[in-house]
């Protein structure tokens, strides 16, 4: 008994082509073994062999994406379908069955997350399997957030502070609005600005983006009074001999004590 090795792939065999392996026998010759002017060489059936290529598969770029953006990943891969794929997850082996060639996988992942195609077997007869430790890399942009605080209580002609607190990649474009109305949209580049208003009423943050992202902003709300400054009448002037004057002084807005 005699063991023959066979290799695909090479000049001489090729891939999904059926060959026919026969025994041969006859009197020693030439370099073959065999002396090819024996009459009597006896050639035995052919025994089909064929040898199929190892599945192959690849995964869709690297991109970077917002937190809660869904990714339609594309694995695309060769051999005959369906495949059986186990995909890494950070760690984590996850088994993809039944595959065709080209699959989208959805994903939404919460943080930079890698995947790689661990295994593949496909359907041919005998299955082949592959381990080709492809992978593709999604990286995760947090949401950029922002608060305001500082409600107080100012007199007319003062100012008040409201503070903004920014979360995220700077620079920051952030929109508010007062009493319903939009205001300018604020330029911001460090992740705690002060804001001064000397208008009454409900300041309310609408809108907030980083250099990455569009992100979320907080429900709270800042309430800004004035307050009128007090004003006092003393009456019309008047022209008095001797020394006291009276004055009908009547405040004309305000309360509490008044002197003068």
């Amino acid at each position: 008994d005699s063991t023959f090795a066979f290799q695909a792939g090479n000049s001489s065999y090729v891939y999904g082509k059926t060959y026919y392996i026969s025994q041969i026998v006859g009197d020693t010759g030439d370099s073959l073994g065999l002396d090819r002017r024996d009459t009597c060489i006896a050639v035995s059936r052919g025994t089909p062999i064929r040898w199929n290529a190892l599945p192959t598969g690849i995964l869709s770029p690297d991109t970077t994406i917002c937190a809660g953006t869904t990714v339609l990943m594309s694995l695309d891969f060769t051999g005959k379908a369906p495949f059986n794929v186990t995909l890494t997850i950070n760690g984590q082996d996850t088994l993809l069955p039944n595959l065709p060639a080209h699959y989208i996988l959805p994903v939404t992942p919460l943080d930079s997350t890698t995947y790689t195609i661990k295994s593949i077997t496909d359907s041919n007869t005998p299955t082949c399997s592959s381990f080709p430790n492809k992978s593709v890399r999604i990286r995760v942009n947090q949401l950029p957030t922002a608060t305001i605080t500082g409600g107080a209580t100012i007199c007319q002609g003062g100012t008040a502070t409201i503070k903004f607190n920014l979360t995220g990649t700077g620079p920051w474009l952030v929109d508010y609005n007062l009493n319903g109305v939009a205001q300018p949209q604020l330029h911001i580049d460090t992740s705690v600005y002060l804001l001064d208003v000397a208008g009454a009423g409900r300041y309310k943050l609408t809108g907030v983006s980083d250099t990455n992202c569009v992100g979320k902003v907080s429900p709270q709300v800042v309430d800004i009074v004035v307050k009128q400054q007090p004003v006092a009448n003393a009456g019309e002037d008047q022209v008095n001999c001797g020394l006291t004057a009276r004055f009908n002084a009547i405040p004309s807005y305000g309360q509490g004590t008044w002197t003068g």
